[in-house]
C-alpha cells in the first residue's frame, strides 16, 4: 500500500508541476487579454498566427508588441483604415517583423546588438540615457513572460524596410567587338 501512495504522490506532484508550467499565459493570451492590444490581436487572428502564438508547445519566441495607439498612428500616417490594414497582404510580414526566435529578456539586450526577425529583417537595439530602443522605437515594458516566450511592449510599429526604388536603366545597346576575321576589321555578314 505504501508503494501505491508513493506513486499517487508522484503523479500528483507531476500534475501540479505541469499545471504550474501551463499557469503562464500564451503569447496570444497576453495580447488578447489586454484592451491596449486589440488591434494586434485582430491582426494575429486574420493572418493565421493565432494557433502558434496560442500554443505553449510553440516557441519560444520573443515578441515586440505595439499598442493600439501605435497602430492607429500608423493608419493615420498611411492614410488607410483599420480594415484596410487588416486586409493588407503585407500584414503577416509586418507582424513577423515584431518577433524573434528564442527568449530575449531585457538583461540579454546590449547596445548595438542586432538580431534577425522572423520576417528576415534586422532588428537592432540601442541603449542610451533616454531608454532602450529597437530600430529607433522605445521599449516601454519588458519581460512579460508567457509559456511560449516573452513579450516586450514597444511604442511604435516595426515596419520592414522598404525596398530601394529601382533606377530606370537604359536598354542595352549592342556593340560589336572589332572583327578579327576581316582585313578591314569591319563586321561581315
Amino acid at each position: 500500500m505504501g508503494r501505491v501512495a508513493t506513486l499517487a504522490a508522484c503523479a500528483a506532484a507531476a500534475a501540479l508541476a505541469a499545471r504550474g508550467a501551463a499557469a503562464k499565459p500564451t503569447l496570444f493570451e497576453i495580447a488578447a487579454d489586454n484592451k491596449d492590444f486589440s488591434i494586434l490581436t485582430a491582426a494575429i487572428e486574420v493572418t493565421g498566427l493565432e494557433p502558434d502564438l496560442d500554443n505553449c508547445r510553440f516557441g519560444p519566441v520573443t515578441v515586440f508588441a505595439p499598442q493600439n495607439k501605435n497602430f492607429l498612428a500608423l493608419i493615420r500616417e498611411l492614410g488607410i483604415t483599420a480594415e484596410e490594414l487588416l486586409e493588407s497582404k503585407e500584414l503577416k510580414t509586418i507582424l513577423l517583423n515584431h518577433a524573434v526566435a528564442g527568449e530575449v529578456f531585457a538583461e540579454d539586450l546590449s547596445d548595438g546588438l542586432c538580431v534577425e526577425s522572423l520576417a528576415g529583417f534586422e532588428l537592432c537595439f540601442e541603449i542610451n540615457r533616454d531608454g532602450v530602443f529597437v530600430n529607433g522605437i522605445e521599449i516601454v515594458a519588458v519581460d512579460i513572460e508567457a509559456c511560449n516566450g516573452v513579450v516586450h511592449v514597444i511604442d511604435g510599429v516595426l515596419l520592414p524596410p522598404t525596398p530601394e526604388p529601382s533606377r530606370p536603366s537604359r536598354p542595352a545597346q549592342h556593340v560589336c567587338p572589332p572583327c578579327t576575321c576581316s582585313p578591314t576589321k569591319s563586321p561581315t555578314k
